[in-house]
């Protein structure tokens, strides 16, 4: 038993077993590195189809929605920010840190320049990726 200001009362207390895998402690996954997840969730051929997306878009920038180019953002691990007039996607992880990337969401579609802006910005990140998952590859084999 246990006294609160007052009053008292009866203090419970509940241990829930956590998978190590899943949570975040202090920045890095308990058991995993933060290195070793961002190197399992991302794979090669998930980073070609997402490469091969983006050329296709930037042959062919006009026509493009902004909800296209914010679900390619997250997919290659940015995440949305609200800082400033429009909304920011950053990446706060592995591979190294990107500048933030401004995605308008405006109803219909992008400029076309402003499209592809974004694409190349999102091409850049993939070139990222490719390093770090190349760097990932080396480890493994040491």
């Amino acid at each position: 038993m246990s006294s609160f200001p007052g009053g008292t009362g009866v203090v419970l207390i509940f241990f829930i077993p956590i998978p190590p895998s899943i949570y975040l402690i202090g920045g890095t996954t308990v058991g995993h590195s933060v290195s070793d997840i961002a190197c399992s969730i991302m794979t090669p051929t998930k980073l070609k189809k997402l490469k091969r997306q983006l050329e296709e878009m930037s042959r062919s920038p006009q026509n493009r929605n902004y909800k296209d180019l914010v679900s390619l953002a997250l997919q290659l691990g940015r995440q949305k920010e609200k800082r400033g007039k429009e909304v920011n996607y950053t990446r706060k992880r592995d591979p190294a840190l990107s500048p933030p990337l401004s995605i308008p969401q405006h109803p219909g579609d992008l400029k076309p320049r402003t499209a592809l802006s974004i694409i190349e910005a999102l091409l850049s990140d993939v070139d990222g990726w490719e390093i770090y998952l190349s760097e990932c590859a080396d480890k493994e084999r040491r």
